[in-house]
């Protein structure tokens, strides 16, 4: 490891350190917080080494009272793998609680470190930072950069719903997908020799082709717990609720009233309406679900003077 790496490294296990030592503190205040009320809480399943693919229907599981806590305490520290979970999954529990103002001091606070973290992490360009990540094991880079999310004010009312599927396209110069296969091809183990002959193909395949035509990875994004938030009788937004949703508890009012998050279906995989017209029928790549366009909408990169 050269002094360059070895420095950046320094830095990202320093500020890793932090986040841990911040969301530390925040799960002893919200294990000893008197206000603490949570309300219909679900424990989300995560996608298992065993599953090849996502289930076709998700089922939150209502968290029994006893283990509210524990649930609640874990699910929003927890920045690494359980031994059973997916590398494409993340810990996930939906539901809404109420704590005191230095619990919301304290999340604000977690979501600095973690900002903090992820700076200097993606400040790292991409082929360096494959090699850094190797340095870091089981961590999960999505739940450490997943900010908290706390309601400013003691809601009237919140809903948990699933979000709508939808799929995007990201376009790119075959160039470009080159580098990315070569980056990922330097960063596979030797021993994954399946991995790598599959990557030497798809090399392969773009090799003879123009480097500058322009060509679609399809992106699917998947569903994912939100809520609506009513306060003083009106709607007064929507937030991402892969998390515990927080909120400052005022003794003054009452409790909010609590849609909990039901089963959702996955739906059928399928790109965007206009992206599919677009799109050769085959994939180019069907490991990374990479499309040429058809030959009307086929486009390429200005030649740099």
């Amino acid at each position: 490891m050269n002094i360059m790496i070895s420095a950046l490294l320094d830095n990202i296990q320093a500020n890793l350190e932090a986040l841990t030592q911040g969301l530390g503190d925040l799960r002893r205040q919200i294990e000893s917080d008197p206000n603490l009320t949570i309300s219909e809480l679900r424990w989300i399943p995560y996608r298992t080494f065993d599953q090849a693919e996502l289930p076709e229907l998700v089922v939150p599981e209502s968290v029994n009272p006893a283990d509210a806590v524990e649930v609640v305490a874990s699910s929003v520290t927890s920045i690494h793998y359980r031994e059973d979970q997916h590398a494409k999954s993340t810990l996930r529990v939906a539901g809404l609680v109420g704590v005191s103002p230095s619990v919301i001091e304290a999340l604000a606070e977690v979501n600095r470190l973690k900002k903090v973290f992820k700076g200097s992490v993606t400040e790292v360009p991409i082929r360096q930072r494959r090699q850094l990540i190797r340095h870091l094991p089981g961590l999960s880079r999505i739940q450490a950069y997943r900010e908290l999310v706390s309601i400013s004010q003691h809601p009237d009312e919140v809903h948990f719903f699933w979000a709508a599927n939808k799929v995007g396209v990201a376009r790119r110069t075959v160039a470009v997908m080159l580098e990315e296969l070569k980056v990922e091809k330097d960063a596979t183990p030797s021993t994954d020799i399946d991995l790598l002959r599959a990557i030497e193909m798809d090399i392969d395949k773009l090799a003879g082709m123009n480097p500058r035509e322009i060509i679609a990875r399809a992106r699917p994004i998947r569903l994912h717990p939100q809520c609506n938030v009513w306060i003083g009788g009106s709607l007064a937004g929507q937030e991402d609720a892969y998390l515990p949703v927080f909120y400052p508890v005022d003794p003054a009012q009452r409790a909010p009233k609590v849609r909990a998050l039901g089963e959702s279906s996955k739906g059928e995989r399928q790109r965007a309406i206009r992206s599919d017209r677009k799109l050769d029928d085959q994939p180019l790549l069907e490991r990374l679900d990479v499309y040429r366009y058809r030959v009307n909408f086929r486009s390429y990169e200005e030649a740099s003077q």
